[in-house]
């Protein structure tokens, strides 16, 4: 991921759980170019089929040090689903 400033933070993870159609889990891990490393969280996603072939998509996020770091987070996961919205109202 770039920053706006151009710093490059990795992310990474492993999954842990996988169950198709249902449910995907797995760990969310944070580099940073000066060698610091947040702590591994989880991440579960639920998918739960709508009438109408829709599907409701659940994040849970877990795991979190401090409230800043769940606020930060947030803002990150908000905007990754209003993109993959777009993406599958195509």
């Amino acid at each position: 991921m770039r920053v706006p400033d151009g710093t490059v933070i990795t992310k990474h993870g492993v999954y842990r759980e996988v169950v198709p159609p249902q449910r995907l889990v797995f760990t969310y891990n944070s580099e940073y170019a000066d060698g610091r490393s947040d702590p591994e969280t989880l991440v579960t996603l639920t998918f739960d089929a709508l009438e109408g072939g829709r599907t409701r998509l659940t994040l849970r996020h877990s795991g979190f040090w401090d409230d800043a770091s769940r606020t930060s987070h947030i803002g990150g996961w908000t905007g990754v689903m209003e993109r993959i919205s777009d993406f599958f109202t195509l």
